[in-house]
C-alpha cells in the first residue's frame, strides 16, 4: 500500500474530529487502490469499483424492416468508447435484453456478429435488444491491460456500466426521428464466454434479474481459459505458469470464480440455461456444475433463484438444430418473470 501525505490546514475548533474522519475515509480507498481496479475480485468489484453511467449515442441506422430498427451506437465505459448494436422494435418494447456474445477473432468481425440474429428474433417479439462489441472490436477503443490475462474477466465491468447507463441515462438519437423509449425491465442473454460475462455481471449487480445462458463458460476463471489454448503449446505454458506462480499465490482464487459467488445473485432472480450434448467448446459438465452450485446455494435461501435447465441431445455450440425452440423458450421465460 502506497503512503500518501496530504498537507491540510485546519482553522477551527473541529480540527481533531475532522482529522480522524479523513483518516477513516482514506485508508479503505488506499487499501483497495493497492490492487489494480481491474484486478478486483467479484465482491470487491461489487463493493468498491467506481461504476459510471453514460449517455448512449446512436451513430448509424444499419437496417429497418416492418418489425424493427437496427442501429449502431456507442457509450463510455471505463473512460473509453465502446460500440455495439441496438435492435429496437416498432411496437412498444416489453423490456430490454442486454446481449453478450462469445469469443470472436478480430479479423472479419463486424458489430453484432455472434448476437444479431438472436437480437432480431427478440425484437420481433417486442423486446429491445442491445449488445456490446467489447474493446478492440467494431469502433470501440482499444484497452490494453498491464496484465492481459484479466482482459476477459473485466468484460463484466462494461456489462454493468451498460446496465447502469440504460437505467440512469438516455439514448440519444439524432439519426432519425425515432424516439427510443423503453421500460426499466431488464434481462440478459449470454452465449459461451458471453455467458460468463452475464453471470459475473449479475453477481456484481446484486439486483433481481432474469438471464438466459446459451452454453455458458461457467468453469471458474482463469482456469476456463486453459481449455481454449490447450493446443497452443507456448501460450498454454505461459498461462499455466501465470496461474500457478502468480494467480494462485497472490490472489484468493475462489473470489474470482462465478461458481463460488452465486450467493451474490439477488433473491428471486431467474436463470435459464441451454446446453447441447455435442458442444465441444463448452463441455456439458461445466453447465452441470453450475446447476449444482445454484441448487446448493438455494438450500439456504428463502426466496430462491428460479433455475430452468434444458439439454438438447446432439446440439452443437450454437444449438443450431434447436435454435427456434430455445428462442421461444426464452420469450416465454422473459414474459413469465
Amino acid at each position: 500500500m502506497a503512503l500518501i501525505l496530504i498537507p491540510i490546514t485546519f482553522t477551527n475548533q473541529h480540527t481533531p474530529l475532522l482529522a480522524v474522519w479523513l483518516l477513516i475515509m482514506i485508508i479503505p480507498v488506499m487499501s483497495i487502490a493497492g490492487k489494480n481496479n481491474f484486478e478486483l475480485s467479484i465482491k470487491e468489484l461489487r463493493d468498491n469499483y467506481p461504476f459510471m453511467a453514460s449517455d448512449i449515442i446512436i451513430e448509424r441506422l444499419k437496417e429497418e424492416n416492418k418489425d424493427y430498427f437496427v442501429f449502431t451506437y456507442s457509450f463510455t465505459t471505463m473512460n473509453k468508447k465502446m460500440s455495439g448494436l441496438l435492435v429496437y422494435p416498432k411496437k412498444n418494447p416489453l423490456g430490454v435484453i442486454l446481449c453478450f456474445r462469445g469469443y470472436s477473432p478480430n479479423k472479419g468481425y463486424y458489430t453484432g456478429k455472434g448476437s444479431q440474429n438472436t437480437m432480431k428474433y427478440y425484437a420481433t417479439h417486442e423486446y429491445m435488444a442491445i449488445s456490446l462489441d467489447f474493446f478492440g472490436y467494431g469502433s470501440s477503443d482499444d484497452f490494453v491491460l498491464e496484465n492481459s490475462h484479466f482482459s476477459r474477466y473485466i468484460m463484466a465491468i462494461s456489462a454493468v456500466e451498460l446496465y447502469k447507463s440504460l437505467n440512469e441515462k438516455s439514448i440519444l438519437n439524432k439519426i432519425n426521428k425515432v424516439v427510443i423509449e423503453y421500460p426499466k425491465n431488464f434481462f440478459m442473454w449470454g452465449h459461451s464466454n458471453g455467458g460468463q460475462v452475464a453471470i459475473t455481471a449479475t453477481e456484481i449487480l446484486g439486483e433481481r434479474i432474469a438471464i438466459t445462458l446459451w452454453e455458458p463458460v461457467s468453469k471458474p476463471w482463469p482456469y476456463s481459459m486453459t481449455h481454449y489454448i490447450k493446443d497452443n503449446i507456448e501460450e498454454g505454458k505461459e498461462l499455466r505458469e501465470w496461474i500457478k506462480n502468480i494467480f494462485e499465490k497472490d490472489y484468493d482464487t475462489n473470489s474470482y470464480s462465478l461458481l463460488y459467488n452465486v450467493n451474490l445473485i439477488a433473491d428471486g432472480s431467474a436463470i435459464q440455461l441451454h446446453q447441447g450434448t455435442k458442444d465441444y467448446a463448452v463441455p456439458i459438465s461445466w453447465s452441470n456444475d453450475f446447476e449444482a452450485a445454484i441448487k446448493k446455494d438455494n438450500e439456504t435461501r428463502q426466496n430462491k433463484i428460479i433455475f430452468n435447465y434444458y439439454i438438447y441431445k446432439g446440439a452443437d455450440h450454437n444449438i443450431s438444430q434447436n435454435w427456434y425452440e430455445a428462442l421461444n423458450r426464452d420469450i416465454l421465460f422473459f414474459k413469465s418473470f
